[in-house]
């Protein structure tokens, strides 16, 4: 993201940069994406919803 953020930086409109952004976070593996969301994290408050919504049935 760094490298894109400032490839648009030097020359572009601020829709450039929204693009740019679009564009990285939809290229972020499934992993990625809840790694940057902090769903990873030891104390995400949301886990143990996330880790129980689906109960076996």
């Amino acid at each position: 993201m760094e490298a894109t953020a400032v490839r648009v930086r030097d020359s572009g409109s601020s829709e450039q940069h929204v693009d740019a952004a679009i564009q990285w976070v939809l290229g972020l593996s499934p992993q990625d994406a809840l790694r940057k969301a902090g769903c990873l994290a030891e104390g995400f408050w949301l886990r143990d919803l996330l880790e129980n919504f689906w109960r076996p049935t």
